[in-house]
């Protein structure tokens, strides 16, 4: 699984933090209008077993050199050196780039073709010099840059009169450009859409055709296009009319809009929505998408249908944890204790059943959930509390039960979960199960930063003291990579093979 983009949009959504004193798990129960788990016998929980803290992994840095052309590669921007970092997916070699500087280190990578987009950018207002740039990796090689202002923007910006004293329309315009809604790669790695302001004072929608290098204009306007999410067949770009942005309490939304990619048509979904994000899609029109407001961060779930205009709600409340089996058919939600009340409901682990929208209670608990994950080779979701890690499958029963919570990251076979504390979730130190909940390594004692397997899942790459190490699957043996690196998960991302 690549990471987990995060970027902005994580720093949004992370304005409350829930800190409960553990208890002992209640038994699944029925609670009112809600189904009731399989009954099944007491899990028997594998304890995490004691072991000594792990010796601090050889000092083996591999100097630089050049990757392989064949790819994967494991990609991040170092702000120390601003040059880009590419990792062979073994983690044997490296190689760094120079780019043109990032405006806000979002990058945006495409699922095949090699390529990588972001912004760059240093100038402020009002003479911006903000571009789209598209790198070919692993020669890091600029395959085109386009400015995301017209030579005339400032101009039309006085002659319209939306010049003010604090320039808040340049800085919506701005924003608008700006962070991981504002570019968004075809499921083919053929075609780029991204927010510029090339014809017109505000940001529309354009897109660009890697293969005939041509760009089109394909929304106009006087608000911001945001958020931007392709259909799963590429035939449309759903996204956001906003009108301002604000200053950290949300977005002030218009409507929610689905422009045809090949410029046939741009329609207009759902009027009045909030700060809405594409968590899912069902079919080719139909996606699953939450809200975010100022008093809980993320909550509602709701399915939203582009070819008929509508939008459902299926869950009513914060969902501070979220996931989706394989073919979207039930999610995963935590129901959080310290608002139970206020929403009425009964705190604890839930499956949503989306056809029917009946919710089956996994487990009722006070604890709090860290994350949910999806394992698709198992079938079975992954929670995580503080001190314990449940799996269960869709229909609510409980499976494995590991006495050792924080973050989850499981390998793409599903052969491995990598659980690890980063200060703030979990206790310090990373430590690799199995799926049936057997222990199999401690490779890590201190925080960890960011845990990411490779994609043959083979090595787990892991950032403990500003430090990128790597762990073999085959030995659990762990050399360190890099020194001063990122201690952000948003700052790794997976480039896949041409």
């Amino acid at each position: 699984m690549n990471i987990e983009k995060t970027h902005l949009r994580v720093l949004l959504l992370m304005t409350i933090v829930v800190v409960s004193c553990s208890t002992s798990p209640a038994s699944p129960t029925a609670t009112p209008g809600l189904a009731p788990p399989t009954s099944t016998p007491a899990l028997p929980i594998r304890e995490a077993t004691p072991s000594p803290s792990p010796e601090p992994p050889a000092i083996e840095i591999p100097t630089e050199g050049k990757v392989s052309a064949d790819g994967p590669w494991l990609v991040y921007y170092d702000f120390y050196t601003e040059r880009l970092i590419a990792i062979d997916q073994n983690g044997q070699a490296w190689q760094s780039f120079e780019i043109p500087k990032p405006d806000n280190f979002a990058f945006f990578p495409a699922p095949s073709g090699g390529h990588l987009a972001y912004v760059s950018g240093s100038a402020f207002l009002p003479q911006p010099d903000h571009e789209l740039v598209i790198l070919q990796i692993p020669v890091g090689k600029i395959v085109r840059r386009i400015s995301l202002f017209g030579p005339t923007w400032q101009e039309q910006i006085v002659e319209q009169g939306l010049e003010t004293e604090y320039h808040m329309f340049e800085n919506d315009v701005l924003r608008g450009l700006q962070g991981e809604g504002a570019v968004a790669w075809s499921s083919d790695g053929t075609k780029v859409a991204f927010t510029a302001a090339i014809e017109g004072p505000s940001s529309d929608l354009y897109l660009l055709d890697l293969s005939s290098g041509e760009i089109e204009r394909l929304t106009s306007g006087p608000l911001q296009a945001y958020e931007l999410n392709w259909s799963p067949d590429d035939a449309w770009i759903v996204h956001l009319s906003v009108d301002t942005f604000g200053t950290g309490a949300g977005w002030n939304v218009d409507t929610l809009w689905a422009a045809a990619s090949d410029g046939s048509s741009v329609m207009r979904v759902v009027d009045n929505v909030r700060m809405t994000f594409v968590e899912a899609w069902q079919s080719e029109t139909d996606f699953l998408a939450t809200e975010w407001g100022a008093d809980f961060g993320p909550q509602g779930l709701f399915r939203f249908s582009i070819e008929k205009r509508t939008r459902e709600i299926l869950f009513e409340g914060p969902l501070p944890a979220l996931a989706f089996d394989g073919d979207v058919s039930t999610a995963a939600i935590f129901k959080d204790p310290m608002v139970a009340a206020y929403f009425d409901y009964v705190p604890g682990v839930y499956v949503i059943d989306l056809a029917t929208g009946e919710q089956i209670i996994v487990e009722q608990t006070e604890e709090v959930s860290n994350s949910i994950v999806w394992v698709d080779s198992v079938e079975m979701y992954a929670a995580t509390f503080e001190e314990r890690t449940i799996l269960f499958d869709r229909s609510g029963t409980l499976h494995v039960e590991i006495s050792r919570g924080g973050l989850l990251t499981p390998s793409p076979d599903g052969s491995f979960l990598a659980i690890y504390g980063d200060r703030w979730r979990g206790e310090p130190g990373l430590a690799i199960f199995t799926t049936s909940g057997e222990e199999l390594a401690q490779p890590a004692s201190e925080w960890v930063f960011m845990v990411t397997w490779s994609p043959d899942s083979r090595v787990a790459f892991y950032e403990t003291d500003a430090s990128l190490y790597v762990l073999s699957a085959e030995d659990m043996t762990t050399t360190m990579l890099k020194k001063d690196v990122p201690d952000w998960p948003e700052a790794y991302f997976w480039i896949p093979a041409p």
